[in-house]
């Protein structure tokens, strides 16, 4: 059970920061600085394929748990449900 309840704060922690790096492009011009733009030329793809990565497992994990609402897989789906449709209606 420990070790399900730290996969679980690992995904939502991604989450988080998934969400704040897709969530920073649009209030950041991140080609302003140089080295802002190195470090995001460098994760933009770990990230885009994150973005698309985390729900897919998070609907796999939901179903496979058959776990309640106040769960963190939950949690973390309505984190990347956000992350998705900021940068589809921001960008």
């Amino acid at each position: 059970m420990d070790k399900l309840h730290s996969k679980n704060k690992i995904i939502l922690l991604i989450s988080l920061i998934v969400f704040l790096f897709w969530g920073s492009t649009i209030f950041i011009n991140v080609y302003r600085f140089p080295i802002i733009g190195v470090i995001y030329e460098i994760l933009w793809l770990p990230m885009f394929l994150l973005l698309f990565g985390l729900p897919i497992l998070s609907i796999i994990m939901i179903i496979i748990s058959k776990e309640s609402l106040r769960k963190p897989w939950f949690l973390c789906l309505g984190i990347q449900i956000l992350t998705l449709t900021t940068q589809i209606y921001f960008k």
